[in-house]
């Protein structure tokens, strides 16, 4: 590489690769206390629920994808200012946590022995993939009957604010702080 760059060239930054276990990362996100939304990239592998009765499937597939995200964002003040931007009153009201306890002011939430990470999401950046337990491809049309019907909303917007709690067990790697994190699983 030149010490000059055109501003056709393309430049990526690098950042530095850090392995963790799923504790130690629960002790990064828990950093994040009151700092205000930080945006992240992750890489997960989720166990897709399912209804069990009669499903050969329950608890035997992985949804695999990567997501971009914002934690520590205000709930109600971003589905208020998406509101405004459909052109609606700012008047939603979030109802308190139904489950776990969120830590501190970071985006840990705790729950019965279990850690979450708690975010906003913003883009889907892969193609979701499934797989089975044994790591065979599994199409979800195979499992699609079995899949919970979504739930209302009461953001009354087109354009939904979505948020997940995602556990810990299920990141597989994040990029955050200028920091890639890859999570040593088991």
């Amino acid at each position: 590489m030149t010490k000059l760059q055109t501003t056709t060239e393309k430049t990526t930054k690098i950042h530095p690769i850090v392995q963790v276990t799923p504790i130690q990362l629960v002790g990064e996100l828990m950093k994040m206390d009151g700092t205000g939304a930080s945006f992240e990239g992750m890489d997960c592998k989720v166990l897709v629920k399912m209804r069990k009765t009669g499903n050969r499937w329950h608890n035997r597939v992985y949804k695999f994808y990567s997501v971009n995200t914002v934690s520590n964002a205000n709930y109600t003040n971003s589905v208020n200012r998406q509101r405004e931007r459909e052109g609606l009153e700012a008047d939603f009201m979030a109802l308190p946590r139904t489950w776990g306890e969120r830590i501190g002011k970071s985006p840990v939430i705790q729950h019965k022995g279990q850690f979450y990470f708690s975010v906003h999401i913003n883009t889907v950046t892969t193609d979701v993939t499934y797989q089975d337990v044994d790591g065979n491809d599994v199409a979800k049309e195979d499992f699609a009957e079995f899949l919970p019907k979504p739930s209302a909303s009461r953001q009354g917007v087109e354009n939904e604010v979505i948020t997940r709690d995602y556990k810990i067990e299920s990141i597989l790697q994040i990029r955050m702080k200028g920091y890639t994190y890859i999570v040593k699983h088991g």
